[in-house]
């Protein structure tokens, strides 16, 4: 058995360089060693690990067989950054498009009742999203993720944030104005916020698989 310690930028799959440090005992080493398939012979050229699954790595080498130890802040930022997409996701499709447009069929929820449900739970909809996409952020910011990731995140937070900033004002003027009496048309700002709810639906299953995927 042999181990490596501290190997300093030392290149591995599609030459991406990373630090090496010794950090898991050599009864770890004897654990992977055990696990090595039998179809591994010596001299057969070792497969590493992606890097950017590993955080800090020990590098135990048993014959042309190299384990990479995957420490647990790396691995817990990336689960909780999955585990969020989708109850973001769920809340999402939950109070969006089942919540919202059922909530009107209820025996006595009249327009002026049902809008007025509607703005306090979508203001809090939009507090818990906000949150959401702060702490995913927070988790995958020292991770290196993929530019078809960073894409559709980017998209989901624009989308709040438009949702946020723009509509759902307009959309609380026309709720105010119904419960005043006035007109109850739908206006545009409700077709474009739906249109945006179905983007963001999109754009968080995509997220959710590449996360999986890692």
């Amino acid at each position: 058995m042999l181990v490596l310690d501290e190997i300093q930028q030392s290149w591995i799959v599609r030459g991406e360089p990373v630090n090496l440090f010794s950090t898991v005992a050599a009864q770890q080493c004897d654990r992977d060693a055990a696990a090595v398939s039998r179809d591994q012979l010596p001299g057969r050229s070792a497969v590493y690990p992606s890097p950017k699954l590993c955080g800090e790595v020990a590098i135990c080498g048993h014959g042309s067989t190299i384990a990479c130890h995957r420490l647990l802040p790396v691995e817990a930022g990336l689960r909780l950054a999955t585990a969020l997409v989708f109850v973001w996701l769920g809340m999402v499709v939950a109070i969006s498009f089942i919540e919202a447009p059922l909530k009107f069929r209820a025996p006595g929820v009249t327009l002026p009742i049902g809008l007025g449900i509607g703005r306090i739970v979508f203001r809090a909809l939009n507090g818990c999203e906000l949150v959401f996409a702060v702490i995913i952020a927070l988790a995958l910011f020292t991770h290196s993720t993929t530019l078809a990731l960073d894409v559709v995140l980017t998209v989901a937070i624009g989308g709040l944030f438009f949702q946020t900033v723009l509509l759902r004002p307009m959309l609380s003027r026309r709720t105010a104005a119904v419960l005043a009496g006035q007109d109850g048309e739908r206006s545009g700002a409700h077709y474009a916020y739906v249109a945006i709810e179905v983007v963001k639906v999109i754009a968080l299953i995509i997220a959710g698989v590449l996360l999986i995927r890692g």
